[in-house]
């Protein structure tokens, strides 16, 4: 399964809004045979899933600002097999 750009929760850089999303773990449980890869492409990020390898990303910073476009992200298409992620908000 392919996901277009997006972001989890307000990646725009205005002040973060109380109990909104405020990180996102992906455990990578199932991986595909060619492809699936998760990309940050305003932070010039890109993940290879490796077998049970977890990615780590918030979007609030120490002054309570939401981040800056740079977690928004895809998931690439899955060319060849499946992929399996859990994902924990």
């Amino acid at each position: 399964q392919q996901y277009m750009l997006h972001c989890d929760g307000s990646c725009d850089g205005t002040p973060f809004v109380d109990k909104g999303r405020i990180a996102t773990v992906l455990i990578y449980c199932r991986l595909p045979e060619e492809g699936g890869a998760t990309a940050f492409p305003n932070a010039d990020v890109f993940v290879v899933p490796r077998l049970y390898d977890a990615v780590y990303f918030h979007f609030a910073d120490h002054r309570g600002l939401t981040d800056n476009w740079h977690t928004e992200h895809s998931g690439c298409p899955v060319l060849r097999g499946e992929k399996w992620v859990v994902t924990q908000w």
